[in-house]
């Protein structure tokens, strides 16, 4: 924008405060620093909006901003809120004793109604940050202060947050579907939190064996919303997240379809070979094979002059999909990518989804594990797949913990892991996944006892010996989440409540002795 547009348009706050509101934060910064470039002296205002601007998009920058740019003759909300940035801004460096002088600043003027709200939700931040979590819910618990509207969806944000950082996915995309019903149609007031909401919704419905998130971010990424461009990023991941939820509906057409959108979305190279890997993917799912071929070479092509190097965050996947595409076309490529991905730092991005847990490490242990197997070195990706099959199990994403335990499969050959498959992916009946386990042990079932997959009649029978959900967990060999995750679904296959009742009910259909 030149500065003789600026000043035809007016007052060039309003402005930058009109772009922010919109979401458009680059826009809003771009005007800043254009205006500043030209030897104007910012408002208190102005400098306070423009840190803001940084805790969004490059929060490493804010405290140099801040420790530079003096604010003059500023009201005491102002010098408050000035501490309360700089301490989110140290906070996000992991500088939390220099955070804490800060925050003790702006506590000392934010001490009650919508203003300590605001404090709350960067205190909430900070002590998450710290996986400090009993102070954190005190803190978010302190932000519903704020009675608003907007306060409500901010609490329920934050929530979400916390839950993430505790590894709580589920409870995470429950958070977030009431974001969303808090918002409704008021999308325009609330653009960013319906942005995030929406996106890391979509994210979670792709990894959770949750129907009611999955339907919920389909409607949401239907709407006809003009995304702002700051989030073209987060729509195209939104779109490739429905597009896989699609596929394991078993609707492999509408999931075609919705890369097909996603392709329209404006994004950098790296985003666009994680597209066409995902369409070589599905084309061999649907058994086009020369296609799938094709879009591989693409994203191959297009990832040879990518600077990897300079990445730093969620976009590093592209590396570990790479390896897992080339395993099944290029086997003796995929160790490269598996390579340069470990050649890689730690990631630098604190706004990505898997800065602060195992995820990222968990997604390259299960593509070392393949390209293992690719490669015919399957007791050497034995070590792997256990790994990723461990994080997966955890956290509760199946079908994650279901593709590691069919490449522990392939690779030991114990019917356990396939069994354990069979587990994860009960909840994709429909899908390509249920399609690949028929084939590799194909089940038929003739009463009512076989209703049941292996690994649930073997809880149904702990549970009628008496023993604890820990008990079983040891036993087993699995996480107490997923114990209590299959004695649920026994529960609903048998149409009791309780374990007295499962009991009785198993010995009147005579499924134990």
């Amino acid at each position: 924008m030149a500065r003789s547009n600026v000043r035809v348009a007016g007052d060039w706050f309003s402005q930058m405060r009109r772009l922010f509101d919109s979401a458009h934060y680059r826009g809003a910064a771009e005007l800043y620093d254009e205006v500043i470039e030209n030897g104007e002296r910012p408002t208190n205002q102005a400098i306070l909006l423009r840190a803001r601007i940084f805790l969004k998009t490059d929060s490493k920058r804010i405290v140099p901003f801040l420790l530079k740019e003096e604010l003059q003759k500023p009201t005491q909300p102002q010098v408050a809120r000035r501490a309360m940035y700089l301490g989110t801004g140290y906070a996000r460096l992991g500088e939390f004793a220099e955070a804490d002088k800060h925050f003790v600043k702006a506590k000392a003027v934010f001490r009650e109604g919508p203003a300590l709200a605001e404090l709350a939700a960067h205190m909430t931040r900070r002590y998450s940050d710290q996986r400090d979590f009993e102070p954190a819910e005190q803190w978010q618990k302190k932000s519903l202060l704020d009675r608003s509207l907007r306060g409500k969806i901010r609490s329920e944000h934050l929530a979400a947050y916390i839950h993430a950082r505790r590894e709580q996915y589920r409870e995470q995309a429950e958070s977030l579907i009431r974001v969303l019903n808090l918002i409704g149609d008021k999308r325009e007031q609330f653009v960013e939190d319906w942005y995030a909401a929406v996106h890391t919704l979509s994210v979670l419905a792709r990894e959770l064996p949750l129907p009611e998130a999955a339907k919920h971010a389909k409607a949401e990424v239907d709407l006809d919303v003009d995304w702002s461009s700051d989030f073209a990023v987060s729509l195209f991941q939104s779109l490739k997240a429905v597009a896989w939820c699609q596929a394991l509906a078993g609707d492999e057409l509408s999931c075609l379809r919705y890369l097909r959108l996603a392709q329209h979305v404006d994004i950098g190279p790296v985003w666009r070979v994680i597209l066409y890997l995902d369409r070589s993917f599905f084309a061999s799912v649907v058994g086009e094979h020369q296609w799938a071929v094709n879009e591989f070479s693409a994203a191959e092509e297009l990832a040879a002059g990518i600077e990897w190097d300079e990445t730093s965050g969620d976009e590093r996947v592209a590396l570990l999909l790479l390896a897992e595409v080339a395993a099944r076309h290029a086997p003796k490529r995929a160790p490269f990518y598996i390579a340069r991905f470990n050649n890689l730092g730690k990631l630098r991005n604190h706004l990505q989804h898997f800065a602060f847990d195992d995820r990222l490490q968990a997604m390259a242990a299960y593509a070392t594990g393949i390209v293992k197997i690719a490669s015919g070195e399957g007791a050497a990706a034995e070590g792997p797949l256990r790994t990723a099959w461990g994080v997966f199990d955890r956290i509760g994403y199946d079908v994650r913990a279901g593709l590691a335990a069919i490449g522990l499969h392939r690779a030991t050959g114990k019917a356990r892991w396939l069994a354990l498959a069979e587990d994860k992916l009960e909840h994709y009946p429909r899908s390509w996944l249920a399609r690949s386990l028929g084939q590799m042990s194909p089940t038929v079932q003739t009463d009512e006892a076989t209703a049941l997959s292996k690994q649930q009649t073997v809880v149904m029978r702990l549970v009628c010996e008496g023993l604890s959900t820990e008990a079983m967990a040891q036993r087993l060999g699995l996480s107490p989440n997923t114990v209590l995750n299959h004695l649920k679904v026994v529960y609903g296959k048998l149409g009791v409540n309780s374990r007295a009742a499962l009991v009785v009910e198993a010995m009147r259909r005579k499924l134990v002795g």
